[in-house]
């Protein structure tokens, strides 16, 4: 699952990929309109991924191997 080369991108830099499901309309369908309590909580959750990454004081350096 996944699309768009994403798995390449994380081989470089450090990258997070979620997937947040919001109870309504599916993703790619004229119906899909999360509401602001839900781009909300995305939000927060990548935030915490990003800060998590970066912990380290990396800020988005390449991974060492």
């Amino acid at each position: 699952m996944g699309a768009d080369d994403f798995a390449h991108y994380g081989e470089r830099l450090p990258s997070l990929m979620m997937f947040v499901g919001t109870g309504g309309a599916q993703l790619h369908t004229p119906a899909f309109a999360p509401g602001d309590e839900h781009v909300e909580q995305a939000a927060r959750a990548l935030l915490a991924g990003y800060l998590a990454a970066t912990a380290d004081g990396s800020r988005g350096a390449a991974p060492t191997r």
